[in-house]
């Protein structure tokens, strides 16, 4: 089962540098519900808290702000496993992040488990599908952490 695939990686991804773990499937397989499952106190609805700390900030000024806020709302939080979820903000254009990248470095101050979707095949993770807004795709060696895929 990927909760417990999901516990595993958790505690193996612990020691190191980069401390994220992505579960990855299409909408409606489930990841939000394994992920509010193992939360408790440290889940975070990514794209409603970064939009609320965006709002007040001038549109062309976002890009700028984006790191330092998402540093903020990952630091705020007390507990040293964070779920993250709805993290579709941060493939908008606008806020021009790689995000990939983005989510790896956050990592480093705690371990981050990421809902994300998209598929991963065992060669590319990709983000959403070919010709929605925010398609993207990685290639295996782009990254160091453990991908969890689930089945719809």
């Amino acid at each position: 089962m990927a909760l417990e695939a999901l516990k595993q990686q958790i505690s193996e991804v612990s020691l190191r540098e980069e401390k994220l773990v992505i579960l990855v499937g299409r909408p409606g397989s489930g990841k939000s519900r394994i992920l509010r499952g193992l939360a408790h106190n440290n889940y975070l609805d990514l794209s409603k808290e970064l939009a609320k700390q965006l709002l007040p900030v001038p549109r062309e000024k976002r890009p700028a702000q984006v790191p330092a806020l998402l540093q903020e709302l990952i630091n705020s939080r007390e507990e040293p496993v964070l779920i993250i979820d709805n993290i579709e903000i941060l493939f908008l254009p606008e806020v021009d992040l790689e995000p990939l990248k983005m989510l790896a470095k956050l990592s480093r101050s705690k371990t981050l488990v990421v809902a994300w979707v998209g598929e991963y095949d065992g060669l590319q993770l990709s983000w959403s599908e070919p010709g929605r807004p925010g398609y993207k795709t990685y290639a295996t060696g782009e990254w160091d952490f453990p991908i969890i895929p689930i089945e719809n």
